[in-house]
């Protein structure tokens, strides 16, 4: 795990490596693993940003008491003859996306006397709040909410409940429990938190875009070249040579297209600048993106004196 001190504009950085057979780790174990990797990384990075080591163990401690599961619940609103209470609750999913239901408590005894079958709902806590603020009460007995809120105002579906009707009850959890309860975590990985500085001299591929209109066969011969790249040989060549760190990025909103190179605070920055209008009269776009990977390395060889770089 690699987490980046640095300040950068509006957002924190980090990394997570992971080894080969995380996939069939049991699902338990892969949401303790997600946790302790988010944990990790917020405390390495809380130390240089000076905040609360006490209020993250809190949230570590809090994560495992819920049993790995995010649930958020709504504010309720009371029906129009005071009777009854509603209120939307939400539970993400393993597959990225919310589950709704509605849940209605009786006033008298705060007692839930009806819950709806569940909706799909967005993938966010913010999409659950928006989801939240369009619960009503049409009459006594009917309850709605609008389970999808994206975030330009676009809803999706309706989701009803009827006191009157059983055909729109559900129960009382709109997902799954939770994962389980996590093993001794002897099957996990250990995890290593680094920082840039630690890692030494290498390569590393940023990226860019736009991505519009970029053909398909440019596309993959790039991707397939750079991560060919970042690859333990082109680490070695450029560590034996330099002492800093090489950044590729690539710009098709450039003016003209061509590769700059700047170095300052330690970094070498290279960019691929490839205008997305030229690729109108590309014959081959896969032979174009190897061209300018060439002339990216040539560029980069003749600026810092490196030797003939592996094959590409």
């Amino acid at each position: 795990m690699t987490v980046h001190p640095d300040v950068r504009e509006g957002f924190e950085i980090g990394e997570a490596a992971l080894p080969p057979g995380i996939a069939g780790l049991p699902a338990a174990d892969r949401a303790r693993l997600v946790l302790d990797v988010v944990h990790a990384a917020t405390t390495r990075l809380g130390r240089d940003r000076g905040w609360d080591q006490d209020a993250l163990a809190a949230a570590h401690a809090h994560t495992l008491a819920a049993g790995l599961r995010y649930r958020w619940t709504g504010p309720a609103k009371t029906s129009p003859d005071r009777r009854h209470s509603a209120r939307p609750v939400f539970v993400l999913h393993d597959d990225g996306y919310g589950r709704v239901v509605i849940e209605v408590r009786r006033r008298a005894d705060d007692q839930v006397v009806a819950v709806s079958a569940p909706a799909l709902a967005f993938s966010t806590s913010a999409g659950f709040q928006r989801s939240a603020h369009t619960l009503r009460w049409r009459d006594t007995s009917t309850v709605e909410v609008a389970p999808w809120a994206g975030m330009f105002g676009d809803e999706q579906g309706l989701l009803s409940l009827n006191l009157t009707n059983p055909d729109s009850l559900g129960t009382a959890e709109p997902s799954p429990s939770g994962p389980g309860k996590s093993s001794d975590t002897t099957g996990t990985p250990a995890i290593t938190v680094q920082v840039p500085d630690d890692l030494g001299a290498r390569i590393e591929v940023i990226g860019g875009g736009p991505m519009n209109g970029i053909p398909a066969g440019y596309q993959n011969t790039l991707h397939t070249l750079l991560e060919q790249i970042r690859a333990t040989p082109w680490q070695a060549w450029w560590a034996a040579g330099a002492n800093d760190v090489l950044e590729i990025w690539y710009d098709f909103a450039a003016a003209k297209a061509g590769v700059t190179i700047r170095h300052a605070h330690g970094r070498w920055r290279t960019t691929i600048r490839r205008p997305a209008g030229t690729f109108a009269k590309a014959i081959d776009p896969a032979a174009l993106a190897r061209h300018d990977i060439q002339a990216m390395l040539t560029a980069v060889q003749r600026r810092t004196g490196l030797s003939e770089h592996p094959p590409l």
